[in-house]
């Protein structure tokens, strides 16, 4: 999911790192 990825204050970084993991 990209819910907590949609955050605009989320890093570009950390993004790409959460958009990786399958529970996020």
């Amino acid at each position: 999911g990209h819910e907590l990825t949609a955050g605009p204050d989320i890093n570009p970084e950390a993004r790409e790192i959460l958009d990786q993991l399958p529970g996020y």
